[in-house]
């Protein structure tokens, strides 16, 4: 039996637990009820606090390695964009009605005018990164379950305790996972799918 109110809504066994869709969430940022740039982002109907800390800080507060790592991963514009994709850091992509992530980076199809009137959406995106230090955990975990069900092609985990890259492929939605798992150190070379054309990007390149 659940001891907590946290491990019953854990469990699926609370009813009076307020689940939010994303039309709702919207109105709410259009509202003011919660503000534009809110460290939040919908997963499975809930706000969660995004973790954006280094090891010793804050976790609710930008760290300084990842930032340094998020700002660098702009970088890939250029190659991105000569397949007909772009980067976006720390925005929303829509993946269903109940789960709208900010992902650190994500590269979608177009480009930045493509996105005026909407989120990109699971069809979208080729590949999303998530740089993990202290939320390691739930990167692994809950992050690595809604991007496979939602058929994300590949998720990227920039792991800064590590300091190596954990890549995923081949979602496999309806068990909520990847079939493929690497991980790649600082002198691999990463090849990322985009549409009908593939770039390589160095390790070391995406790393602090």
């Amino acid at each position: 039996m659940a001891s907590s109110l946290l491990e019953e809504i854990v469990a699926d066994d609370v009813s009076f637990v307020c689940r939010l869709n994303v039309d709702q969430l919207h109105q709410m940022l259009a509202a003011g009820v919660i503000y534009d740039g809110a460290p939040v982002e919908l997963i499975d109907g809930l706000l969660v606090y995004k973790d954006r800390g280094d090891a010793g800080g804050k976790r609710m507060s930008h760290g300084p390695k990842h930032a340094t790592v998020v700002n660098g991963l702009g970088e890939l514009e250029k190659k991105v964009s000569e397949c007909g994709f772009h980067v976006r850091t720390q925005l929303p992509v829509t993946l269903s009605d109940i789960s709208e992530p900010e992902p650190d980076a994500a590269i979608v199809r177009g480009d930045n005018s493509s996105y005026t009137e909407r989120h990109p959406t699971t069809q979208d995106v080729a590949v999303v990164i998530e740089v993990a230090e202290t939320s390691l955990r739930r990167d692994q975990t809950t992050k690595q379950r809604v991007y496979s069900k939602a058929g994300i092609p590949t998720y990227l985990i920039v792991n800064l305790n590590a300091d190596e890259i954990e890549l995923y492929q081949s979602p496999i939605a309806e068990e909520e996972t990847y079939r493929e798992r690497r991980t790649l150190s600082r002198d691999d070379t990463l090849f990322l799918q985009l549409g009908d054309s593939t770039i390589e990007v160095q390790v070391a390149d995406l790393l602090p």
